[in-house]
């Protein structure tokens, strides 16, 4: 079979014959990806049966699906780059394979985006549809779903059942503060990010349990309140405010975990990352309440300050 080979030398988009040796590929000639260095390319194509080998180095390959490959609600794109894109996805792309794709294909879906908007009368309840903008019946309660919270509409939002969702975005614009008065899980499955980003207004834990399955990024302000249970699987990253109440914040990363605290303290602090580290960088953690090392190490350039109540180890 005729081979074209990525060049990548305009647009990085694959719909661009500049970007191939030998033209654009189709369903009689194997897209060729031999990658040495870091490159980036834009899959724009949408006929069907284009063939496509990868080699070299998979990790410094980096695919986004464009748009463009929507068809019917869904993306459409060969197996290799589905299955790349699997491995080695941009999780702000917020795509997944879907179960019934095409022979020979992946579909991606976007998340079901729900934008919180408090148009019900009398109640601020998470659970509460009509609460909801999103073009369809419901609330956020899935692992692909996305809740949103912006200048649409400021007002609190109670957590008042236990949800689980995909992200919780509460991005520039928004006032108002999201409370728990039950569990909330942000699951980093599927479609989920598992992310959970206070770029404004409050969040406030409220002496309950929150699971984090991704990257916990505070820019505005997070309250810990009493006796709340945050846990954080992904990296955290603090640029706002921390109030630390008498919470407790678990570290369970299973690889390398990146933690910046912007100077706040934690009231509780447990690191539980099976075996990896906790990247302390650039900052002292305080804790007021207990430091507890279940298994990890603090591997940093920065330091932590506590009450050691656990097999604590650094280096």
């Amino acid at each position: 079979m005729k081979e074209t080979i990525w060049i990548g030398k305009e647009n990085g988009k694959a719909s661009d014959p500049k970007n191939w040796d030998n033209g654009v590929p189709d369903f009689r000639t194997k897209a060729v990806f031999d990658v040495s260095e870091r490159t980036e390319v834009t899959w724009d194509l949408n006929s069907l049966g284009i063939p496509v080998e990868i080699r070299g180095d998979p990790e410094d390959l980096i695919i986004y699906i464009s748009g463009e490959c929507m068809v019917g609600g869904g993306y459409f794109v060969p197996d290799p780059i589905r299955d790349h894109f699997e491995s080695f996805r941009d999780d702000s792309l917020n795509l997944d394979v879907l179960d019934r794709p095409p022979p020979g294909y992946g579909m991606f879906r976007a998340m079901n985006d729900f934008v919180w908007t408090d148009w019900s009368s009398g109640n601020t309840n998470w659970t509460d549809e009509s609460n909801w903008n999103d073009g369809q019946s419901g609330y956020p309660d899935d692992k692909n779903d996305r809740a949103i919270f912006n200048g649409t509409w400021t007002s609190i939002c109670t957590v008042n059942s236990a949800v689980s969702v995909g992200e919780v975005d509460m991005a520039f614009g928004y006032t108002g503060t999201v409370s728990q008065s039950a569990t909330l899980t942000i699951k980093n499955q599927s479609q989920g990010t598992g992310h959970l980003k206070v770029d404004a207004g409050t969040f406030n834990a409220n002496g309950q349990t929150v699971t984090i399955e991704g990257d916990l990024t505070i820019s505005a302000t997070f309250e810990g309140g009493t006796g709340s249970s945050i846990y954080a699987w992904g990296n955290y990253t603090n640029t706002g405010t921390f109030t630390k109440g008498t919470s407790t914040v678990f570290l369970e990363k299973t690889s390398d975990q990146l933690v910046t605290t912007g100077g706040d303290a934690f009231h509780n602090l447990t690191i539980t990352n099976d075996d990896s580290v906790a990247n302390i960088t650039n900052v002292t953690i305080d804790i007021t309440g207990n430091l507890t090392f279940v298994t990890g190490t603090n591997r940093s350039n920065g330091s932590i300050s506590g009450t050691s109540i656990g097999p604590a180890q650094e280096g």
